[in-house]
């Protein structure tokens, strides 16, 4: 009978620190956390920057392009393209600051599909309602004008600018999602803000110069100094999010 009962418990005990563990881990993909642990001072965790990056396989988005490679320099390669947005053969803390930025918000958009049922279809039916030009986005002015988002969530001013992943003025169906989370979350509003410090993990990870698979680590850490042009055909730019038709 102890037995028995030594065993309910312990099943108990596993069952609801999984349960913790789940939600710690919801909670860290809703503010846009990589959900690898982070190195300790004495090293790097690659599974980590990886995550920061968008370069780890856990999703296949637009936002971020196509990267990987059958090396680790090519991975590298691939990255670069896609960060390198001046095309000037270097990597500033900025442009690694702004790849970071976009995977996490990314992070949360794939979660909140997870996890919230209808927030696909919500979103397509504030796009429906709000459209006025029928070009399948929102503009600012457009959601101005829609009732429940100009009263309700006024003001904006944070909320549309942090969704607006391709920074075209327009949000597409997956901008639509994370405006919407914003708008019905003032306090993830508040965290999001640049002034908050809520994301300082996207600063920091773009300042330590972040390592990718361990095998190519150190070629890819001189890449925030100056990298010699190369001769091969630069990639063309992948089409703006906002111009994709939902």
């Amino acid at each position: 009978m102890k037995g028995t009962l030594l065993a309910l418990a312990l099943a108990v005990a596993t069952r609801s620190a999984s349960l913790e563990e789940r939600e710690l881990d919801h909670k860290k993909r809703m503010r846009g956390f990589p959900t690898a642990l982070v190195a300790d001072s004495e090293g790097r965790n690659p599974s980590y920057d990886r995550q920061l990056l968008g370069t780890d396989g856990e999703f296949g988005h637009p936002w971020l392009g196509t990267v990987g490679g059958a090396s680790p320099m090519q991975l590298v390669d691939s990255v670069f393209e896609h960060v390198d947005k001046n095309a000037d053969a270097h990597l500033a803390v900025e442009e690694l600051t702004a790849r970071m930025l976009l995977a996490a918000k990314l992070r949360v958009v794939v979660e909140l599909r997870r996890t919230q049922d209808g927030a696909v279809q919500a979103a397509m039916a504030d796009i429906k309602r709000g459209d006025a030009n029928k070009d399948g986005l929102l503009s600012s002015l457009e959601v101005y004008h829609m009732d429940e988002h100009a009263t309700k969530h006024k003001p904006t001013d944070v909320a549309f600018p942090f969704a607006d992943a391709s920074n075209d003025g327009l949000l597409a169906l997956d901008e639509v999602i994370l405006f919407r989370h914003l708008c019905d979350h003032p306090d993830a509003v508040a965290l999001y803000d640049p002034h908050s410090g809520g994301m300082d993990f996207v600063k920091q990870g773009a300042v330590r110069a972040p390592a990718l698979p361990p095998a190519c680590a150190p070629a890819f850490s001189p890449l925030l100094h100056a990298r010699p042009p190369r001769s091969r055909a630069r990639l063309p730019p992948a089409a703006p999010l906002g111009h994709r038709r939902i």
